[in-house]
């Protein structure tokens, strides 16, 4: 009778050890791709960018003692091809007329060639722009309906699309009626049981009681806003992390946001403008932003299962671009030219009424 010795646990191991340095030369190692890196702020940087974003908003004033005001006084540091630029890829806005405005312009001969030529002698700092009479003449007749800016990207815009819903529509209403009720002054049917508490607290004290986003499809929303921070500060920090803004787009991000809430960001800036007069400070507009914020918080998570997260994270880099698309830039840069070629017509059409109400022998010292 023979036994077989059993085997050796070394010669399993040495075996195995084999066979994997085998499988090694054999199949090539891929490094699956890390999670992309969070952004950290310092807080320098970040109440800098809040402070930016609230100060590119013009103030409005109240009924009582309104003040017509340049609703483009935030951007007065900024060229106005530059601010063009920006309120085109921040809210979709067009600083110039309609494009059939500089058409019946020409066609009148109110706007001339020598008024167009005039405008494209001048130096240029929007690229794609017409080269010549004939082409700018030809783009102020095109048709502009399907000319349409790309604003930069929020988190409700992308869950407009995943979801075929207009969220951004939803939140500024919503955030408008919250605000209506808070910043009332006498004329509201419902007044806010929380004004005496911050814009963000009292929007918070609220949202966790509403049921109004989940009917319209926001899930968990009163669970989500209650897990926030309670503070308008922390929340913004939070937020921020949590959104992964990349620190070159911050800025164009927040204002982007601020701007969805136009009006009610402009009252809040008008508090600040008021305080600022007395030596003070006011925080309702960066409290406001945090609200604003707040709502991208809740939708990122809301429709994480839509994908609204995973879309996110790819398209916020978008954010940290200055530079519009080629042909949203020809658009842009031809209006730009249109613009400045009726402000010549301007300029001419006054110097020859001004030259009419001069003595004869005063005429030659002015410009022809």
């Amino acid at each position: 009778m023979t036994i077989e010795a059993p085997f050796r646990e070394s010669s399993v191991t040495q075996t195995a050890s084999s066979v994997v340095k085998t499988l090694k030369r054999a199949v090539p190692v891929v490094e699956l791709p890390s999670a992309e890196a969070p952004v950290v702020y310092t807080s320098a940087e970040m109440n800098h960018a809040v402070d930016r974003a609230c100060r590119r908003i013009a103030p409005l004033w109240p009924l009582r003692n309104f003040v017509a005001v340049n609703p483009f006084l935030g951007l007065a540091d900024e060229t106005f091809e530059r601010a063009a630029e920006i309120m085109a890829q921040r809210a979709g806005a067009k600083m110039t007329a309609p494009r059939s405005f500089y058409a019946a312009a020409i066609h009148s001969g109110r706007i001339t060639d020598a008024d167009l030529a005039a405008a494209l002698a001048a130096p240029q700092t929007v690229p794609g722009a017409p080269q010549d009479v004939t082409a700018l003449r030809a783009f102020a007749f095109a048709d502009e309906t399907s000319l349409t800016f790309e604003t930069l990207p929020t988190v409700a815009d992308i869950a407009r699309q995943r979801t075929n819903q207009d969220w951004g529509h939803f939140v500024t209403e919503s955030i408008s009626r919250w605000a209506a009720a808070y910043f009332d002054q006498g004329q509201a049917y419902w007044k806010s049981p929380w004004r005496h508490l911050s814009p963000y607290a009292a929007w918070r004290a609220e949202a966790v009681l509403d049921r109004a986003p989940e009917i319209a499809g926001v899930r968990d929303f009163r669970k989500i806003v209650k897990s926030l921070p309670e503070s308008a500060d922390t929340l913004i920090d939070s937020a921020l992390q949590r959104l992964n803004i990349p620190a070159a787009g911050l800025d164009a991000y927040l204002h982007r946001l601020l701007l969805t809430v136009g009006g009610w960001a402009g009252h809040a800036r008008y508090h600040l403008w008021e305080a600022e007069l007395r030596g003070q400070t006011d925080t309702k507009l960066s409290e406001l932003l945090a609200v604003r914020l707040a709502w991208e918080v809740a939708l990122l998570d809301a429709f994480e299962p839509e994908g609204v997260a995973v879309a996110w994270d790819g398209r916020k880099h978008a954010l940290s671009f200055a530079e519009m698309g080629r042909e949203a830039e020809a658009v842009l840069a031809g209006e730009l030219l249109l613009q400045r070629a009726f402000e010549k017509s301007y300029q001419r059409r006054l110097i020859a009424r001004l030259a009419e109400d001069r003595p004869a022998a005063d005429r030659s010292a002015l410009p022809s």
